[in-house]
């Protein structure tokens, strides 16, 4: 949760490199799908207004690996395999039954009688409270331009490969088979015309600007203790001041 404020920057500056990663290992594959995993949780989706915006940073970050790098990121597209039910959960993601019947409750009426107008969905919607509350319609709005179709074509081409392999195989593959399976395995022809290459500028806003602070400051002062540039056996409790 403190790192909340910085997600969208932190995704910015993986999306903007993707397409240039030649070969990520095992360890930086799985983090990825993690990630992806976390924010594309419901739960995490239908918190926030502006959440899903994270997942369109990473499923990105596929299209631009797959598109762009596959032939030397093999372990990232076996994270992927590995995680396909991810994939497909966002591909029918739908509002939970309690949340859809809350939204579609029939507009109030006005104290003359007469029936108030219906929330324009590409409005934030929101509760009397002010709070945020998912609808179809939001919800529509933002799923039918989600960057799933190379990813999932990629499944779809990959998976009963992989199966039909296992099954010649006895009845499994360990993951050096499958990696030099999906080595030797072109997408070309198979997958969606590649996209252009888009890359983002960092755009400065006040929590980003606030933890670079306070992040350099930290960094400056444990960096220059001998001799030291702060004295830090006189200091117990330090604020950095953002003007």
């Amino acid at each position: 949760e403190k790192l909340n404020s910085v997600y969208n920057c932190f995704l910015t500056i993986i999306c903007n490199i993707s397409p240039y990663c030649k070969k990520l290992n095992m360890v930086s594959s799985v983090r990825l799908l993690r990630l992806f995993k976390l924010f594309a949780q419901p739960r995490y989706l239908f918190d926030n207004e502006a959440n899903h915006h994270l997942v369109f940073f990473l499923l990105e970050t596929f299209d631009n690996i797959i598109q762009y790098q596959y032939e030397g990121n093999q372990q990232v597209v076996y994270a992927m395999i590995q995680n396909k039910s991810v994939f497909y959960q966002l591909n029918e993601l739908q509002l939970p039954p309690i949340r859809s019947s809350a939204a579609d409750k029939p507009s109030a009426k006005t104290e003359d009688g007469a029936e108030s107008k219906q929330q324009d969905p590409a409005k934030t919607p929101r509760n009397s409270d002010g709070e945020f509350v998912p609808t179809a319609e939001w919800l529509a709005a933002w799923k039918k331009k989600l960057p799933l179709t190379t990813s999932l074509r990629l499944l779809q081409y990959l998976i009963p490969q992989l199966e039909d392999a296992c099954e010649k195989a006895g009845g499994s593959l360990d993951e050096d088979a499958m990696l030099y399976f999906l080595r030797t395995t072109t997408m070309v022809g198979l997958l969606p015309v590649p996209h252009p290459i888009v890359i983002r500028k960092y755009q400065i806003n006040q929590f980003t600007h606030l933890w670079f602070t306070t992040f350099t400051w930290g960094v400056i002062f444990l960096r220059n203790q001998v001799l030291p540039l702060f004295d830090g056996g006189a200091i117990t409790l330090f604020t950095i001041s953002v003007l």
